[in-house]
This record gives C-alpha cells, sequence and structure tokens, in this order.
C-alpha cells in the first residue's frame, strides 16, 4: 500500500470520526441563559397574608444541553425577614406557549437558597423540551388563589405550613427560547 493512499485512508477515516462527532455533538447544543424580569403578587394563601405585592423579580434559564432538562430560576429582589432552610420549598413556575392560549408547562422542584435570599431554582422542566421553544410566563392577574397563579411555593416552616402562591406576567422583553 502507498503512503498516499495511507495518508488519504486516514484522511477519510478522520473526517468521518468528526463528523460524527459534530452530528452527535449537535443534538448537546446548550443555550445560552436569558433572563427576564417579571412581576407578581404573592399571598400566603392558608393565612392570607400577603408575601408581595406589585413586586419584581428575575427570571433565568439555563440549558444543560441534552439529554438534560431545562431549567429556570426566579430571584425576588430584597431578602426574607426569616431564615429559610437550604431546599425545603417546592416551588413551581407555570410558563405557557402563546401567553394564556396553551395549557401550561410546569417548571418545578425543591432548590432554594439558604438563609434570607429569595432565590428559588434552577427548576426543571417536566421533560426535555424540543429545540428552539418559546415560553413566558403564565399570564394570571388579580389575587392569587389556589387555582389562578403563575408562580407557587409550599413548604413547612416552624412546624406550619406555608402555602404561597403568586399571580404575575412577564411585561417586558421576548419569550425565553430553549
Amino acid at each position: 500500500m502507498s503512503r498516499r493512499m495511507l495518508t488519504t485512508g486516514a484522511a477519510a477515516a478522520l473526517a468521518g470520526a468528526l463528523a460524527t462527532v459534530t452530528v452527535l455533538s449537535g443534538t448537546a447544543r446548550a443555550v445560552p441563559p436569558e433572563s427576564r424580569e417579571i412581576t407578581v403578587n404573592c399571598l400566603e394563601l392558608n393565612y392570607g397574608v400577603t408575601w408581595f405585592w406589585n413586586g419584581n423579580a428575575t427570571m433565568t434559564s439555563s440549558d444543560p444541553g441534552t439529554p438534560g432538562k431545562q431549567r429556570l430560576k426566579v430571584r425576588f429582589y430584597g431578602t426574607n425577614p426569616v431564615y429559610i432552610p437550604m431546599n425545603t420549598i417546592t416551588t413551581t413556575i407555570r410558563m405557557t406557549q402563546g401567553g394564556w392560549a396553551s395549557p401550561p408547562l410546569e417548571f418545578t422542584g425543591k432548590v432554594n437558597a439558604p438563609g434570607p435570599d429569595q432565590v428559588f431554582g434552577p427548576l426543571p422542566a417536566p421533560s426535555r423540551l424540543p429545540a428552539g421553544t418559546s415560553l413566558m410566563l403564565t399570564a394570571t392577574a388579580g389575587t392569587p388563589t389556589a387555582t389562578n397563579w403563575s408562580l407557587r411555593m409550599l413548604t413547612t416552616l416552624g412546624g406550619v405550613a406555608q402555602d404561597i402562591a403568586c399571580t404575575g406576567y412577564q411585561p417586558n422583553g421576548p419569550a425565553f427560547t430553549f
């Protein structure tokens, strides 16, 4: 076998291997994080205590790439007056395609920062979303209830069950694209 044939064969094999890696890594595409401001009204449903009203928060997306699930995190401005133990609050964020029109997709999990910080997540999507999926916070208005909410947090603090529901919307900016 000539040296030229060996080199050509090696180059073809290398090109094939690179093409395979490129195709496989194309499915592992991670989307850069996006942040959007949201406005919320939050009410503790068991006791009727206002928790946050006409407040601003930031919602940030992340995508670890395939096969991981896309994630969302919410950060409320300010601190909580009570210490919250780490990972003790089950948080759910409702997102929809087309605002009010489609059924909500819920990002949920028990991930929160310890202490007075009000950071919830990153919370995983229920499954891996198809590339290019656009979602916005499910828009809700008025007083939060057990069925009227965009963001909900459930926990027990000091032996007392807390059920905090928030109505809200995404006032500015485009949808999140995953």
